[in-house]
């Protein structure tokens, strides 16, 4: 407003008034600040940095992919508000991982008054990992053992039970073996048990296992899950000897009391004596190549058969045979050269010994 008053003895004067527009921005959109899995793996705590309006938003829980973007995203995936900064995303998958980024959707977050406009972007954060990673549990006892007396025949299951704090996803399980009492495996032995071991990781039984006998073995079991915590548990097994063979003597009239008579008077007669010995196979468990090996040993006389010496085959002429070596009875003879026998009165005690795979043995 102006006024303006004039004449040659009047004073002029001018009054200006003026009016100052302000304008305010609207306060921008919540963004994301950060991500982070729980501890047990099951959910995710994505941050905000200012309060968001939950005006519109269903409660208490919504679809995670209506307001989140992310891999594996499903629509079964519930979300729900812990805060006005905070989602937390409960997933049915299991696609996401630790460093894949999560996006908000644009165009669906105004601040808590809601002087925002909506967001005409979009933000995101990087999945962090967990604080303090869960670690798998094993129940107690961790495992059964089947059969529950094992023999020397009896192929072995071992069943991991119930694991714990997985995250909500398949654990990693290798299993693992070593002798820890008996002789060492064979490099055939130790193949086999190798690729039974590889061919078991990530199942939760280890089944039909054959382990060799007369040897006591540490089966190890690690359970790792998805955040990469572990926990191992170990198994004892004890295969015990095969059962012995069982020995009888073949030579009509022979015995361990009734000895062979040799007429030294008509010793060039007599030529040779022979005495044979049978051994019955004991069940081997279709072990391949399983056989009885047979030892004939000179005991020095009858008085000290508790004193073993092995005699050189030239001292007596002695010779030995055996018959069928992979049949399941066996025959083992001794053959004596009569003229050798220059001593009269004289006891020579001979005693022989089988034994077979396992460690088994009869005399």
């Amino acid at each position: 407003r102006a006024s303006v008053s004039g004449g040659s003895s009047d004073t002029s004067s001018l009054f200006v008034e003026s009016v100052v527009f302000v304008t305010t921005a609207p306060t921008p959109a919540p963004e994301l600040t950060g991500a982070q899995l729980a501890d047990n793996g099951l959910t995710i705590d994505v941050l905000l940095d200012r309060d968001a309006s939950l005006l519109g938003w269903a409660t208490p829980s919504f679809p995670c992919t209506l307001l989140l973007q992310y891999s594996g995203a499903r629509t079964q995936d519930q979300c729900s508000w812990i805060n006005a900064r905070t989602v937390r995303m409960a997933l049915q998958s299991t696609e996401i991982v630790v460093g894949d980024v999560i996006t908000v959707v644009g165009n669906v977050l105004f601040v808590a008054d809601r002087t925002s406009v909506a967001a005409v972007g979009s933000s995101s954060a990087v999945l962090a990992a967990p604080n303090n990673p869960a670690v798998p549990t094993l129940s107690q006892p961790a495992y059964t053992v089947s059969p529950q007396s094992i023999q020397a025949c009896s192929d072995v299951d071992v069943t991991l039970r119930a694991v714990g704090n997985t995250g909500g996803r398949p654990v990693t399980i290798t299993w693992s073996a070593q002798v820890t009492s008996g002789p060492a495996l064979g490099a055939g032995d130790a193949a086999l048990l190798g690729a039974a071991l590889s061919a078991a990781r990530n199942q939760s039984a280890l089944t039909a296992l054959v382990l060799p006998v007369q040897r006591s073995y540490s089966i190890g079991i690690n359970v790792t899950n998805w955040l990469g915590r572990s926990r191992a548990t170990t198994v004892v097994i004890t295969k015990p000897a095969f059962d012995n063979p069982q020995m009888a003597f073949a030579t009509a009239g022979v015995n361990e009391t009734h000895p062979v008579v040799i007429d030294l008077q008509n010793r060039a007669e007599a030529g040779s004596v022979s005495i044979a010995v049978n051994a019955q196979l004991p069940t081997l468990c279709g072990e391949p190549g399983a056989h009885l090996a047979y030892e004939w040993e000179q005991v020095t006389d009858t008085s000290a058969l508790s004193t073993v010496q092995r005699a050189l085959v030239a001292d007596l002429g002695l010779t030995t045979s055996l018959v069928s070596p992979l049949a399941s009875t066996t025959t083992s003879t001794l053959t004596i050269n009569a003229t050798k026998l220059l001593h009269p009165y004289r006891h020579y005690a001979f005693r022989c010994s089988v034994s077979v795979a396992g460690g088994s043995a009869d005399t």
